[in-house]
């Protein structure tokens, strides 16, 4: 998928990011940035917390922030480094979101397990980071 079509899709759905960060790690990520899905999961400012993300997070560097339903902060990840994305679709009560936290905690746990956590700088560079 193209940063457009990831930057609307997540503006109303919740995903389950795999991507790789900066230092090589492997990071998973229960997010959105659904200001519905956020303010049931948080009472902070947090379009204002976005907005700032948003002032180095953009189109031409690739980063998109979001807001971590797990940790209930904002974060970001860059789309070229991007493993997989799983959508949940549109949370709307507490019970669905709930439901897909439970659900990622299930497959992060097992994630983790089985998968690398880690890609040396020599296998991004074969794959093109």
């Amino acid at each position: 998928m193209k940063y457009t079509d990831i930057y609307m899709k997540i503006s109303y759905e919740t995903a389950c990011v795999i991507f790789v960060k900066k230092d090589g790690n492997i990071r998973t990520m229960l997010c959105t940035r659904n200001n519905d899905t956020m303010h049931k999961n948080c009472d902070n400012d947090l379009m204002g917390m976005l907005v700032a993300y948003d002032k180095r997070c953009n189109i031409n560097n690739n980063n998109i922030a979001v807001y971590d339903l797990v940790l209930g902060e904002v974060r970001s990840f860059n789309v070229k480094r991007l493993i997989d994305i799983n959508w949940y679709g549109i949370l709307e009560t507490e019970e669905d979101i709930n439901k897909a936290h439970i659900e990622f905690m299930e497959f992060d746990k097992n994630y983790k397990r089985d998968m690398p956590q880690t890609i040396s700088m020599e296998m991004l560079d074969e794959m093109g980071y």
